[in-house]
């Protein structure tokens, strides 16, 4: 079987900063997560590495009432991970530093996702902030 390449897409201003997504985490929470049609406002998708998420240490991923999917980044291969990420709404990548979620957004892209931003500088950016963990 031959590896299909991925998509070429823009990812110009596909991005997110902490603060900005801080604002968005209030505001989706306040309304419990639910725009005015019932749908999704905001999605997290936290797919940090095997070897980050099973190190024995405590992994906190970012504070919110909305949906937080956890994942690795093989499983995006999955149909049924797939099928709980919302086309519509924000959804937010989040990686240990930013880097790995450039490659997710653009294999992602190709099912046909349009409303996946990334968090800019991953989860290292929340926690510099001092942002809210769970």
């Amino acid at each position: 079987m031959a590896i299909e390449p991925l998509p070429e897409y823009e990812h110009k201003e596909k991005v997110i900063q902490a603060d900005t997504l801080f604002e968005k985490i209030k505001q989706a929470d306040s309304s419990n997560c639910l725009d005015q049609n019932k749908e999704a406002m905001l999605t997290i998708i936290d797919f940090r590495a095997s070897n980050f998420v099973e190190s024995g240490s405590p992994v906190h991923s970012i504070k919110t009432d909305c949906k937080i999917i956890k994942c690795l980044l093989d499983d995006f291969s999955k149909p049924e991970v797939r099928s709980r990420i919302p086309k519509k709404g924000l959804v937010v990548l989040v990686c240990e530093t930013g880097n790995r979620a450039w490659a997710a957004k653009r294999y992602l892209s190709q099912y046909g996702f349009t409303n996946i931003v990334n968090l800019k500088f991953g989860m290292r950016a929340w926690i510099k902030a001092g942002y809210p963990l769970q």
